[in-house]
């Protein structure tokens, strides 16, 4: 249920200090005893869709998925590229078209059948043949040589299976068996040639879309059972492998004993999750000492539990790169059009998100642009936006709203955000202060909210977060606001904005080899976006809150995939 704040911020933060004064003396110690030998646990609200690497896509499983299934590349302890089942970087082409990667020797899969470069090109066209629905599809189809006559060549031969009439336009698509610009020169050689040059290209494929996979494990089950099957018993070359998982209820992951990388097996015999658990429960777990970490911490529980010398050691803190939006719809009236650029442009002063980071219990942070600041290599031109409602109201007046605005405006939110509801009706408030009359917050589930705000002239306005996918301002840039981000459905640009400077800019930065020009060229587009076209307001940046238990070591907040689970140890108090 929706509830306003009927508390000023300062006056809550305030009488919530005072009461964690007051609860400190309550607080149990952190527990020395319940862990269990080798074994970490950990609870979450809702089950993994997908176990497939090519389909995992939340924040939650793909940190599990990774150490089952692995990449040609990783990231060190911070967001620099490293080797993984690729011995070394690849071997890049004059014209940066070309990628030939070297595999390790000796990797295998968990079922103990030695890799080849023939499972990247299998496990790669997996990832753009339609019928796999691999999310990972939309980062490599325009990139990849061919890639994009395969897809719509196997999307014309699934109409022919299903006896479905074809267009004028699938009859002109051409036959492609194969995508041409993967190939296997021999068993320890991977290429990869690519349509143009593209420096994100070696940040997307280590993501776990492109892990490998064995063929003859897909392939065993029946045509019509192989998504599902797969998704539910994967195979990969990462240290763990899957022991059981009952849906809904638990998962378990056990060491595998065969994996290829001694040196650097993990620690743990096992890592457990336990689903279908509210926050509230995952606390009082956590606190009796029944699961090892604990994320999404309750907000009570934090500041009582962050005013607790005893447990202020067992926090980890990081700005994470990630960071919720105000998306402006830029083909809907009020904001659609010159006029409707100076209303985008109020609506950057009238957010109050010094307010709303101090709601927040120091989940976020204000933010000033759309890329957070901790991006590699990253110079923001960006200074951000003061709160000033007297600008706010005269750039209505100017655009013609002296009186207001009377138009009855929707803000979506999805209600599965843990504070995003609450945050949507502070900024109703802002709006409705500055002369937005008629604001009403939506709040749906999240299938609902990214269907209705993925359409054209669907959501006027919508609050919403983007998490990266690879540590890159053109993850941020280029898939939220590029022109050829607009799609009929699904759409990632949610504001529909659509700048040919912007778009130039992006492009350029694409191509671009020299760094220092290449990051010159994205905050010169992020200006644009921003600033001079207000096509969004930056919200907050998110900070990643999380308790360990003490006996849990090695643990640290990765600011890519959030937890390593393969590098931590339990080591009794």
């Amino acid at each position: 249920m929706a509830h306003r704040f009927a508390v000023p911020a300062t006056g809550l933060a305030l009488i919530l200090g005072l009461l964690a004064g007051c609860q400190q003396d309550a607080t149990p110690p952190p527990p020395t005893t319940g862990w269990v030998p080798g074994t970490l646990r950990f609870g979450a609200h809702a089950d993994f869709k997908s176990l497939d690497p090519a389909l995992a896509n939340d924040t939650d499983s793909i940190p599990f998925v990774r150490t089952m299934c692995q990449s040609l590349l990783d990231y060190d302890d911070g967001v620099n590229l490293v080797p993984l089942l690729a011995e070394s970087m690849p071997d890049v082409s004059a014209d940066g078209m070309t990628y030939t990667f070297h595999l390790r020797k000796g990797v295998r899969f968990s079922n103990g059948r030695e890799l080849t470069s023939e499972d990247f090109v299998y496990s790669w066209t997996r990832v753009l043949d339609p019928a796999t629905v691999s999310p990972g599809q939309s980062y490599v189809k325009d990139l990849i040589a061919g890639a994009k006559e395969y897809s719509d060549w196997r999307s014309v031969e699934d109409k022919q299976k299903a006896h479905q009439d074809l267009t004028a336009e699938d009859q002109q698509v051409p036959r492609a068996d194969a995508v041409s610009g993967l190939s296997a020169p021999d068993a320890r050689r991977f290429q990869v040639k690519l349509t143009h040059a593209d420096q994100t290209f070696p940040y997307v494929i280590a993501m776990t879309y492109f892990a490998p996979v064995p063929r003859e494990e897909i392939e065993k089950y029946p045509q019509e059972e192989r998504k599902d099957q797969f998704t539910a018993h994967p195979v990969g070359t990462g240290p763990f492998v899957l022991k059981e998982w009952r849906r809904s209820l638990r998962l378990r992951l056990e060491r595998d004993p065969h994996y290829w990388d001694a040196e650097h097996a993990p620690a743990l015999q096992a890592l457990e999750v336990r689903f279908g658990l509210d926050d509230l429960t995952k606390q009082m777990m956590f606190e009796r000492g029944e699961l090892d970490l604990m994320n999404r911490i309750p907000s009570a529980a934090y500041v009582r539990l962050k005013h607790d010398p005893r447990w202020q050691p067992c926090f980890e803190k990081l700005v994470f790169n990630g960071a919720f939006y105000l998306w402006i719809n830029c083909e809907m009236e009020p904001f659609a059009g010159e006029k409707g650029r100076l209303v985008r442009r109020a609506l950057r002063y009238a957010i109050d998100k010094e307010r709303i980071a101090q709601v927040s219990n120091d989940r976020y942070v204000p933010a000033k642009g759309v890329v957070p600041p901790q991006m590699p290599g990253y110079k923001s031109q960006v200074l951000g936006c003061p709160y000033d409602p007297k600008a706010a109201k005269r750039l209505l007046a100017e655009a013609g709203y002296a009186d207001g605005v009377p138009d009855s405006l929707a803000l979506w939110v999805s209600n599965e955000e843990s504070s995003g509801e609450r945050i949507a009706e502070v900024i109703q408030q802002d709006l409705k202060a500055v002369g937005f009359r008629k604001v009403e917050v939506n709040a749906v589930n999240f299938d609902v909210y990214q269907a209705m705000t993925g359409k054209h002239k669907t959501a006027p306005l919508c609050y919403g977060g983007w998490y990266q996918d690879y540590p890159d301002p053109s993850d941020f840039l280029y898939q939220l606001f590029s022109s050829n981000s607009i799609t009929d459905s699904d759409c990632n640009n949610l504001s529909f904005y659509h700048s040919d400077k912007a778009d130039e800019l992006m492009d350029q930065a694409g191509k671009e080899h020299d760094p220092a020009k290449r990051m010159e060229q994205y905050a010169e587009a992020e200006k644009r976006i921003v600033e001079e076209d207000a096509a969004v307001v930056p919200v907050v940046d998110v900070q990643e809150i999380w308790l360990r238990q003490t006996w849990v070591t090695g643990f640290h907040i990765h600011p890519v995939w959030l937890v390593k689970y393969d590098k931590l140890s339990i080591t009794p108090p």
